[in-house]
């Protein structure tokens, strides 16, 4: 059984650009294990948000493959794709993304509207449990607007992780944030690959924050340097 959680394999991306195509990502080859905490590092406009989005099946490749425990994810139907997503990859972004008029419990819920009433009921109690976890308990009924930021990325990492994903997708979760509450952040993500075994994949253009993890890959000009 492969160690590997997530590979891509040969992943180039390039927009149109009036005769001459834009390329994003350049045959990048990488894969990660299962279990690991991996920072990519690079400049703005070096492709990192690019790669993440397709490693977790939001944007597809012009060529290559993206296998996840050894299936193509990109040859899944849409609907396959988005119950894969669903299932499996939890994202956090550096804008939370919350909906205004939901609170902090709702919120984190509403990946679980896809589901049956009993499963339901389950994320239901899981959803406040992790974000008692995350220091919320306070917090639960305060929308978005009576939330530092710290606290609502904290609540859209409970909401990435309701559903208990193998792989967790983080786009410049810090670069929103004070340096205090960063660091808090980074501290958290840490814990949670350590405790729960997830994978987490972090995109950043910051070398500090990069270095806290396991194992840094540097990416520039769409290619992996090292």
């Amino acid at each position: 059984m492969s160690d590997f959680i997530i590979k891509a394999d040969r992943i180039s991306k390039s927009y149109k650009n009036g005769a001459k195509p834009l390329e994003v990502l350049k045959g990048i080859e990488l894969a990660v294990e299962k279990n690991e905490f991996l920072a990519i590092q690079g400049p703005s406009g070096a492709g990192k948000s690019t790669l993440l989005h397709i490693l977790g099946g939001l944007d597809c490749p012009t060529s290559g493959e993206i296998l996840f425990e050894g299936e193509n994810i990109y040859k899944l139907s849409e609907d396959q794709r988005a119950d894969f997503r669903n299932k499996k990859v939890g994202f956090v972004f550096q804008f939370y993304h919350l909906l205004p008029e939901f609170n902090a419990l709702e919120n984190v819920f509403l990946p679980g509207l896809l589901k049956s009433w009993w499963e339901r009921k389950k994320v239901s109690i899981h959803a406040k449990e992790l974000l008692e976890r995350l220091g919320l308990s306070g917090r639960l009924h305060h929308k978005p607007n009576q939330l530092s930021g710290g606290e609502q990325q904290r609540v859209a990492i409970a909401r990435a992780l309701v559903n208990k994903p193998r792989l967790l997708l983080c786009d410049e979760p810090t670069g929103n944030l004070d340096s205090e509450s960063g660091k808090n952040i980074l501290s958290l993500l840490k814990e949670l690959n350590k405790e729960t075994q997830m994978t987490v994949v972090l995109v950043t253009h910051d070398k500090d924050i990069a270095a806290l993890a396991g194992r840094v890959i540097n990416l520039k000009d769409g290619i992996i340097l090292n």
